[in-house]
């Protein structure tokens, strides 16, 4: 007996790709995807900034601090970010970024 409501079957397109909106196309998505970056809280991003966590909320709400990341009500920054964040802050001297272009 077959469910109306059940996942339809995957297919698969005439050049051998998933059709868009198919679990199959999903998955070939994540499969090109960079692995996700560690996220840290405001109190590892606040320790690692020599700053304190009340300057840090200021300044998210403000635009002045790192960029970060709201899944819910969470906030999180990306380690690249700070970076950013610290090199476009280094006055007196040339940059130089020894993580790549």
């Amino acid at each position: 007996m077959t469910d109306e409501r059940s996942v339809p079957p995957l297919v698969g397109s005439s050049n051998g790709s998933a059709e868009v909106g198919t679990p199959a196309a999903l998955d070939e998505k994540m499969s090109d995807a960079t692995p996700l970056e560690p996220l840290l809280s405001p109190e590892e991003t606040a320790k690692i900034l020599s700053v304190s966590t009340s300057w840090l909320a200021k300044a998210r709400m403000t635009g002045e601090g790192p960029e970060f990341v709201k899944i819910g009500r969470a906030i999180r920054y990306r380690m690249s970010s700070l970076l950013k964040f610290v090199q476009a802050r280094i006055e007196g001297a040339e940059v130089v970024n020894a993580f790549g272009p």
